[in-house]
């Protein structure tokens, strides 16, 4: 499953989102706090207020709950060198050796942005036990 970009870019933390990670007080909340002044910092310019885009998290979300995800399409996608990284291009017709990935197109961002933050904010439950 390929999540874009530019759909990460829309999931953008509200003023509501950043006033409870900064209050919450859970460790992971208090450890999103340390790190996200950072983030939003960066993001302020592109965005046009202090705030950032949750690019790995949407992409986690969805690989737990598909449901996220309210569109996709199945393309072919072809990775190419450029630079010092690799550029994904997902092709509008078949394209031989590259099978059709599922590319997700639109998602729930305000569902995904509050589960996250309930997330920050709740209880964590540990998958592994000692």
């Amino acid at each position: 499953v390929v999540i874009p970009i530019d759909l990460s870019y829309r999931a953008i933390l509200s003023d509501a989102h950043l006033e409870a990670i900064e209050t919450g007080e859970t460790p992971q909340a208090r450890f999103a706090w340390q790190i996200l002044p950072f983030y939003n910092d960066f993001y302020e310019p592109w965005i046009g207020r202090w705030s950032s885009c949750m690019h790995d998290p949407i992409a986690g979300a969805i690989a737990i709950d598909p449901g996220f995800g309210t569109q996709a399409v199945e393309r072919p996608v072809v990775l190419e060198p450029y630079k010092d990284r690799v550029h994904a291009h997902g092709q509008l017709q078949p394209v031989e050796g590259y099978p059709p990935k599922k590319i997700v197109t639109d998602a729930d961002v305000d569902r995904f942005l509050d589960y996250f933050v309930e997330r920050l904010l709740g209880s964590v439950n540990p998958v592994y036990r000692r």
